[in-house]
């Protein structure tokens, strides 16, 4: 699409974008997701202190595509002591066998066993845009280049509400326009010991570059196809391969994923639910029955414990 035809559907495109994006707005909270060893993307970082303060702007996508993709993935670790970090196959409208998995096991009921597994290995929300950087307060080699961010749930109701204002007197804009859009301050705070970007903030709207249509045509030029990266099945393992990969993760057969009633009871203890009533006392022995004796087990970390350490510094910028 040319800078002109883009500048031409970016006022008719704006309602449709808004109402996309309040559609999608989620309740609740999700940390960041980085993706460190590919330097087409672009994470905001936090200094010694733990702060950052860093300067982008939302960019328009390619022709032919929304400017920001909503995306999911799984990222927990099993009793066997390996980890599971796989896209969902939900992303590109399949099916995922976790997702499956995680729907049989929630009917349990509340506090079950099963719950509390599903809890442990549940789907992480996550949002793509492309971005130019500004101003990158701990990075500053990052500053004039246009990255793909990955960001969650708190940024994208952000953007959301610069669409859909809560209040009257508050702007609306579309944050993906290169001249009625804004540039957005991106505050990040330790807050026990995760990132919190609740005081991140947009500008009030202007036209970037000053509405230089060279400038802003050379960034326009830079943007990455998020459709490309998130919508081809190519980028995605299939359905029996992320199937095999869960049962290594949890260490059981093809049956036993088929078989949630009896999962829960073949799995270690990390998936155990909280008990919520007192343990029955052990049946009486006879002289000629000695009771049994409990089977040594070797000391370990809890894995729920690991699993919420390891998923948070996962998700976090």
């Amino acid at each position: 699409m040319s800078l002109d035809a883009l500048k031409r559907a970016s006022s008719a495109e704006f309602e449709q974008l808004a109402d996309a994006a309040f559609k999608t707005t989620p309740a609740g909270k999700n940390q960041d997701y980085e993706k460190e060893e590919d330097p087409r993307f672009w994470s905001p970082r936090r200094d010694k202190a733990g702060n950052g303060f860093h300067i982008v702007r939302f960019l328009p996508a390619p022709a032919g595509e929304s400017p920001w993709v909503e995306w999911w993935d799984h990222g927990f670790k099993g009793p066997t002591g390996k980890w599971y970090f796989e896209r969902s196959l939900r992303t590109i409208g399949q099916p995922d066998p976790l997702s499956e998995l995680n729907g049989a096991l929630w009917k349990q009921g509340k506090d079950s066993p099963g719950q509390a597994q599903a809890r442990a290995q549940k789907q992480k929300t996550h949002y793509t845009a492309n971005v130019y950087v500004v101003s990158d307060g701990v990075n500053p080699e990052n500053n004039g280049k246009v990255f793909m961010w990955i960001f969650g749930k708190k940024i994208f109701a952000k953007i959301a509400a610069a669409m859909r204002p809560e209040f009257p007197d508050d702007p609306k804009f579309n944050p993906f326009d290169l001249w009625t859009g804004a540039t957005f301050k991106v505050k990040v705070r330790t807050v026990d010991e995760y990132a919190n970007y609740d005081l991140s903030t947009f500008d009030p709207p202007s036209a970037f570059m000053n509405g230089d249509d060279h400038a802003l045509g050379e960034i326009y030029k830079q943007v990455h196809s998020l459709k490309a990266e998130y919508k081809d099945p190519a980028k995605f393992k299939t359905y029996n391969e992320l199937k095999m990969r869960l049962q290594e993760v949890l260490g059981v057969t093809p049956s036993a994923l088929e078989n949630t009633a009896t999962l829960t009871q073949t799995m270690a203890d990390p998936f155990k639910a909280p008990e919520t009533s007192a343990a029955p006392q052990p049946a009486p022995q006879t002289a000629s029955t000695p009771a049994p004796q409990p089977q040594p087990t070797a000391a370990a970390e809890d894995p729920m414990e690991v699993f919420k350490r390891l998923a948070a510094q996962a998700t976090q910028s």
